[in-house]
């Protein structure tokens, strides 16, 4: 009886154990070397005749791996080292068989795999990623099903080209609210407190004050509806946000309390089996195909860790019969070993609502999106003009120099001219001297340029006709731009649910693409067929049948190496 071993194909400085008894009484021979007489060690590939392997000795069980190299454990069990050419890859199992001179050797027998038992993550399989699924590195899963990567760049896309020109605007925006306006104020300012002419400006300023009012309704009413439209009627930062949404489990996710994912079409037995791509099922839908194209994994039952997975060509519901599209190879299936039917990725559940879609946009955490036009960026520059526009606000209500300063001033100012209007009326009525009052008669009317029609020109411009300018705390800037929440929804439901991409073609993927070539091909290499060999990787085209892509592989056992995607066939 031999000793039986698992190692991956390609493995390098393997040791097996054998032993070597007494071939009379069976006892434990414990005193061979690589000399003893009739020592004759071997290896035999499947399929192929043995290899002659020279024996050599080793100084101790801890000496470095050496092919041929012998050394007694204890009992009668010995450390061989078989040379590397036992275990390349093309065959599946390796015998390593020898005589000794009066002795019997029980050699051993190992299996070629294809997958690494030891490795706990993909167990060897390197066409996967080295990370467990939704971590760091790992595979990206759709917690809800039906996630559409390539839909989602492309409308992330559109939204960017959409809202391109804002930024220019934005920063016009920032410009007139920061510099201009505020230059603009300190005109008026000035002109009303220390250039007041008129006896109007008192009536003028409640007129400003009246429509300042209706600036603060506007603001306080208008703009804080359509931000709550924009919300929905029970938002929460707290449940609705996208961290909020990101932080959520896969179990909460899926079904709000864990338990099985919605993928998961039928969990049985297999009940009875004509050969390794067909078996039928102990439990099942009765319905014909309701099965095709699903993921079968198949686990031994003897074994647990062992597992094949295979894709369900046909299904025959009044049988239960399941044909699989090729043989797993993985290990032999039998009647009692479970398996479980998983619909497609991609063809389980229903893709988010435009709704959703909609609603996860304007829920993402804006510190996480401020690259050049996006709408965090948009959100950020829109925060720093409502800090100008609170400047502004302070500066109106400012003691010295706001509203109220100016008005006490402009009062009087008034009092002063109706006291000016009874002095020149007498100065009139004693004498016409005054009427040159220098000799020239404009002496009067050149201590200021500025009427009070001049002054209100002014203040029409940036009080009467700027109802963009929010004169209270937190309640932002309206009417920079002509787009409406509405708008503004429905070219977003329009980029995430109606535009569509034809699949890339045949040829190389370029070293330096867009975003959308790179999502179109990563959701191609996860659709279409693909097939592995040891030597070369294939991706279809849409077809199935037409190499679009290719690359060839190798490994050595220590490092599997693929190298980068040409253009097929």
């Amino acid at each position: 009886m031999t000793l039986e071993y698992r190692i991956l194909k390609g493995a390098t400085n393997v040791s097996v154990t054998i032993r070597i008894i007494d071939s009379t009484d069976g006892t434990p021979e414990t005193a061979v070397e690589h000399n003893t007489a009739g020592m004759a060690m071997e290896y035999r590939r499947e399929g192929a005749v043995s290899t002659a392997i020279t024996e050599v000795a080793l100084a101790a069980l801890t000496t470095a791996h050496t092919d041929g190299g012998i050394e007694h454990i204890g009992n009668g069990y010995y450390r061989f080292d078989v040379p590397d050419a036992a275990f390349a890859t093309g065959v599946t199992g390796v015998l390593i068989h020898g005589t000794v001179t009066g002795m019997v050797v029980i050699g051993a027998y190992v299996h070629l795999v294809d997958v690494d038992d030891q490795d706990a993550v993909r167990m060897g399989m390197t066409a996967l990623p080295n990370a467990a699924a939704d971590a760091a590195g790992g595979l990206a899963i759709s917690d809800a099903g039906g996630l559409d990567l390539d839909a989602m760049n492309t409308n992330i896309n559109d939204i960017e080209t959409d809202t391109a020109d804002m930024q220019p605007r934005v920063a016009a925006i920032e410009v007139d609210t920061s510099t201009t306006l505020q230059a603009e104020l300190d005109a008026i300012q000035a002109a009303v407190i220390t250039n007041a002419a008129g006896a109007d400006i008192a009536a003028d300023i409640i007129a400003v004050k009246a429509e300042t009012a209706t600036i603060l309704v506007d603001t306080g009413t208008t703009l804080d509806t359509k931000i709550n439209d924009i919300q929905g009627a029970t938002f929460s930062s707290a449940t609705d946000s996208l961290e909020a949404i990101r932080n959520r489990g896969d179990a909460a996710w899926t079904t709000g309390a864990g338990g099985t994912p919605p993928q998961l079409l039928q969990s049985t037995t297999i009940a009875t089996l004509a050969s390794q791509v067909s078996f039928t099922l102990t439990a099942g839908s009765a319905d014909d195909d309701a099965y095709n194209n699903a993921i079968a994994v198949v686990t031994d039952s003897a074994t647990s860790t062992q597992k094949a997975v295979g894709t369900v060509s046909d299904y025959t519901g009044a049988s239960k019969t399941v044909t699989l599209s090729a043989d797993p190879g993985i290990f032999t299936m039998a009647v009692g070993d479970t398996i479980e039917i998983i619909a497609a990725l991609g063809g389980a559940g229903s893709a988010p609502t435009a709704a959703a879609v909609a609603d996860a946009v304007w829920d993402e955490a804006q510190a996480d999106h401020v690259a050049a036009g996006s709408f965090g960026l948009i959100a950020s520059e829109i925060a720093t003009i409502d800090t100008v526009v609170d400047g502004i606000q302070t500066d109106l209500d400012n003691g010295t120099d706001g509203l109220g300063a100016i008005k006490t001033a402009v009062d009087t100012v008034d009092g002063n001219v109706d006291a000016i209007l009874v002095d020149t009326a007498e100065i009139g009525v004693a004498g016409a001297g005054l009427t040159e009052a220098g000799g020239t008669g404009d002496q009067l009317t050149a201590l200021s340029t500025h009427s009070a029609a001049d002054v209100w020109g002014v203040a029409t411009r940036v009080l009467t006709a700027g109802t963009n300018i929010a004169l209270a705390k937190g309640t932002g800037v309206t009417g920079f731009n002509d787009l409406s929440a509405a708008q503004v929804n429905a070219e977003v439901v329009d980029v995430l649910v109606t535009d569509t991409h034809a699949e890339v073609g045949q040829g190389a993927p370029p070293a330096t693409a867009s975003k959308l070539q790179m999502l179109q091909y990563l959701y191609k290499a996860w659709r279409n067929r693909s097939t592995q060999t040891a030597t070369l990787y294939q991706l279809y085209n849409d077809d199935a049948v037409t190499v679009d892509h290719k690359a060839t592989v190798s490994d050595d056992a220590t490092t599997f190496d693929r190298n980068e995607v040409a253009t097929g066939p």
